[in-house]
């Protein structure tokens, strides 16, 4: 059965968070008295205090370098620090005192030099401070200057004496950073595990499993938060990142499902959750419904509901997309922000609409050119709509300044199967996943270059890979069942493809192949109802019917069986229309004017089929039957 290209699909995602940065005028924070526990307050964040307060007011580390007995201490305590009036205004239990005035003058030049990224001059500061108070928090802003200069195993290196990784949630998340950075990813977990933290798995699976809170947890988690992320979801992300890059995704889902129930703003663990795909569509729904909101303020709660729904919208009804993007527009202000363009995008592209899928990725590519997330849909939009010179002048810039980035191998490759060199593609493709090796669009594109020569075994290798990264995709499971199919491994592929219809029903191509796979098993009526649906889906998305010449030619053929011959013969007619070249649809036309008994017309057939594809075994045999039979005919008519 012939059927259209495969299409180049998927997404990327950082490796990391980077480490937050802050403006605080540090102070001196007194270590917590042995042998105590604090109160368990698991929504402060790593927030510090503004440059514009007074340089005599500082902070005790009471809540800021204890770690307490459920690992779930913060940075600070700042809820109301600045009043209306941008004065200062400490909490109760943060202790005002005036401290020396040059230790205040390094600190506050110190964390200038970091917000300039003047690395060396905020390494050269910090360290002189640290070595003149040989204090915790002091410690804490030299391994962030260690880190933000790229000094990873200088700044974990530090953050291990003095037992501060004991002491200080903030100091342990910073080591994690640091450990990330260099890619050891069970170190990471080892210092991040749940006996060395404390951390209240019990409220985290409350919060994931969407069991609502009380009215009272609700009430405490709204008043207590201070507006930034809370330390314990950055832990809990920072662990999924190291399962992420120990391919045990399982793990790194609910690692960032819990980071996200933790802390509904803390964006990463929420953002790599859709960037890899690592739930399907009714997952993200029932996780979506069972967050809490009630962490931001009442006035920012449907902002964020709405800019986090509008990630699910990727197989979504177009009414629910417009309406979110309706309020997003005429609320915020945010009808042209990259990230709402971006989310209708995704959702035109899944329903095949590339021409318009396109012109919204241009779009934001105007605004952000360098916003890689878009780009494998951008790329694969080019492809489909035929651009082949924009895709050499996009592909040939992005290697040219982001060499290093594997979405410009995956530009590379996919201009190279835009022209035919499938072994140059094959080689791009494989760069870029040995760049990153979670990185989705690079290996669907590898098992490309195997499935268009033929080499399904090494097409159904790389396209499992491609499952096993997107799982959310719809997109590995019916590349797996075409493979299949081809292979005559009915039974295979009818599995593979239903697994990909449960994730998306509006998909063309899988409508096709699904009549495909009832056309083997000789069930011809439920054959052309899968056919004339995937023709009526990609009339309303849009499709160019000639797109979709392969699936009325599949009709035909059902049709045929059927012995329908009428309407098998409109089928091949508009075949014949869109594909003038195509020496099957001629043959098909003849048989079916053969059972008609239009000999001529038979025989015109496949003289045209021969002209296009001469000495085919199979249109001779036909034409020399046709032959006999008008001859035949003829003898009987005299």
């Amino acid at each position: 059965m012939a059927r259209r290209a495969s299409s180049l699909r998927g997404d990327m995602s950082n490796m990391f968070q980077t480490p937050a940065m802050s403006s605080t005028p540090a102070r001196d924070l007194a270590a917590a008295p042995q042998g105590q526990t604090r109160p368990v307050r698991p929504v402060f964040s790593a927030l510090a205090l503004s440059p514009r307060l007074p340089i005599n007011v500082h902070i005790t580390d009471r809540d800021v370098l204890d770690l307490t007995s459920k690992g779930n201490a913060s940075m600070a305590d700042f809820d109301s620090t600045i009043n209306g009036h941008g004065s200062a205004r400490p909490p109760p239990d943060v202790e005002v005192s005036v401290s020396d005035d040059r230790m205040d003058r390094l600190r506050l030049w110190r964390h200038d030099a970091l917000l300039q990224h003047q690395n060396e001059t905020a390494i050269f500061v910090a360290d002189k401070v640290w070595h003149m108070t040989r204090h915790p928090t002091d410690a804490f802003w030299l391994a962030q200057a260690f880190l933000q200069a790229r000094q990873y195993a200088r700044a974990h290196d530090l953050l291990t004496i003095d037992g501060l990784l004991d002491r200080s949630l903030a100091c342990r998340k910073l080591a994690a950073q640091a450990l990330i950075a260099q890619g050891k990813w069970a170190e990471t977990l080892s210092l991040l595990d749940d006996a060395t933290l404390h951390l209240d798995s019990g409220f985290l699976h409350r919060a994931m499993a969407g069991t609502a809170f009380s009215s009272h947890n609700r009430a405490a988690l709204a008043k207590s938060t201070d507006g930034g992320v809370a330390i314990q979801a950055t832990v809990l992300y920072l662990r999924g990142v190291a399962y992420l890059n120990l391919d045990n995704l399982e793990r790194a889902k609910r690692a960032f499902q819990e980071a996200v129930a933790s802390d509904v703003k803390c964006y990463e663990a929420f953002d790599q959750l859709f960037a890899h795909n690592l739930m399907s569509a009714k997952e993200e729904q029932e996780f979506i419904q069972g967050l809490s909101f009630a962490g931001l303020a009442d006035d920012d709660i449907e902002l964020v509901r709405d800019l986090y729904m509008l990630r699910l919208s990727k197989y979504r009804t177009d009414t629910l997309v417009q309406q979110l993007k309706g309020n997003l527009m005429e609320g915020y202000r945010l009808g042209d922000n990259p990230d709402v363009l971006q989310a209708e995008a995704e959702h035109l592209f899944a329903k095949c609409q590339f021409r318009k899928c396109l012109e919204l990725t241009s779009r934001i590519l105007i605004l952000d050119a360098f916003k890689y997330s878009v780009l494998p849909i951008h790329l694969t939009c080019l492809h489909e709509t035929g651009k082949r010179n924009e895709l050499f002048l996009l592909a040939h810039d992005m290697v040219e300044k982001q060499a290093d980035e594997p979405v410009s191998w995956l530009a590379v490759g996919i201009y190279c199967m835009a022209i035919n060199k499938v072994a140059d593609a094959r080689r791009h493709f494989s760069k870029a996943s040995v760049m990153n090796p979670r990185f989705g669009p690079a290996w669907i594109g590898f098992a490309h270059s195997f499935a268009v020569e033929g080499e399904h075994d090494q097409a159904i290798a790389a396209y499992t890979t491609a499952a096993r990264l997107l799982q959310g995709s719809h997109l590995p499971a019916m590349f797996l069942g075409i493979q299949h199919l081809q292979l005559g491994n009915v039974v295979l592929a009818d599995e593979y493809l239903n697994t990909a219809l449960d994730l998306c029903q509006v998909d063309p191509l899988l409508l096709n192949e699904l009549g495909v796979v009832c056309f083997h098993r000789n069930q011809y009526g439920d054959a052309i109802k899968w056919f004339k649906h995937a023709v009526l889906v990609a009339g309303e998305i849009g499709s160019p019917e000639s797109m979709w010449a392969a699936t009325y030619a599949n009709l035909g053929h059902a049709y045929r069986r059927l012995r329908l011959f009428e309407e098998a013969a409109d089928c091949f007619d508009r075949v014949r229309k869109w594909s003038p070249s195509d020496a099957s649809a001629f043959v098909a036309q003849g048989t079916i004017r053969l059972h008609l008994g239009d000999f001529d017309g038979a025989i015109e057939s496949f003289h045209r089929a021969l002209a296009i594809r001469p000495g085919d075994t199979l249109t001779t045999d036909l034409l020399e039957r046709a032959l006999a039979d008008a001859l035949e005919s003829h003898s009987s008519d005299c």
